[in-house]
């Protein structure tokens, strides 16, 4: 191999690191209930092995910003308990009724009496927040706007960003993917692929071990539209890299287990001594 050729593979050795060791923005999709959260911290790593500080990343997720609105709505409602008599706190716990997104009754749980006796907000929060403001999906949207503020917002000192989504929406993604690849990051999409049947019985388990359940229909709506959000995804020029995991288990017990890594970009075990050029 002469010079020139030793030169044009160095090169293309750099070009073909340069998109692994930028900043990554990752949307991470999958059904309601897959295991997204568990996945990040335990799992993706060892995909994303160049980005240096990998574990000071910054996660946009919808079901966090929801958690922080019910904090917010807990406290609405703590503030203005508090200076009702027992006949009014009686009067208005019965309007706070809801329907979770499984279609059941939500009661207030906490009667005047124990009420009474609580030390202030944190512990309302602590007594109420899985029998009520776990499934209190009234919030959503507020949820949903906050997240889509966040990604509104240019992302600095950090070389990961994580959007834990269901992914389904893909034009809001690509809008935040668009504005991360102006900024450098390459931008990869991770699948956790997981049977519907599975997604629905998980998720009856977290509602009745953690009170946060979204509802059968709706997975099943979000399952729907799923192989057609990655193929678009896929075939978006915005997207540098698509990962694809299935699940491999009982409904609880298993793992995933990577099934596709497709790159867009150079590949980093090209075969010295080839022409191809990028």
């Amino acid at each position: 191999m002469d010079i020139a050729q030793i030169i044009k593979e160095a090169k293309w050795i750099k070009k073909s690191f340069k998109e692994d060791l930028a900043p990554q923005a990752i949307i991470l999709m999958g059904l309601p209930a897959a295991g997204k959260s568990t996945f990040i911290n335990s799992e993706l790593s060892k995909y994303f092995p160049n980005v240096p500080h990998i574990k000071a990343f910054k996660v946009l997720n919808s079901d966090a910003q929801l958690k922080k609105v019910q904090f917010q709505r807990s406290k609405i409602d703590f503030d203005l308990l508090k200076g009702m008599n027992e006949a009014n706190y009686n009067k208005h716990i019965t309007s706070m009724t809801y329907i979770s997104n499984s279609g059941v009754p939500i009661h207030f749980p906490i009667d005047y009496k124990e009420f009474e006796t609580l030390k202030g907000h944190k512990d309302f929060w602590d007594k109420s927040y899985r029998s009520y403001y776990a499934s209190y999906f009234g919030e959503r949207e507020q949820a949903r706007r906050d997240t889509e503020e966040l990604s509104d917002i240019k992302i600095t000192g950090t070389n990961i960003v994580i959007v834990d989504t269901t992914g389904q929406n893909v034009g809001k993604n690509l809008s935040l993917l668009a504005k991360t690849k102006a900024q450098g990051y390459t931008n990869s999409v991770v699948f956790l692929e997981i049977p519907v049947e599975y997604s629905v019985g998980r998720d009856k388990y977290r509602g009745a071990t953690e009170g946060r359940s979204v509802g059968e229909d709706v997975i099943r709506s979000i399952g729907a539209q799923l192989p057609s959000a990655y193929s678009a995804f896929a075939g978006s020029p915005l997207v540098d890299r698509m990962l694809k995991f299935t699940w491999s288990g009982s409904l609880i017990q298993g793992s995933y287990g990577l099934s596709e890594d497709k790159k867009k970009y150079p590949y980093k075990d090209k075969p010295i001594g080839t022409n191809e050029e990028k």
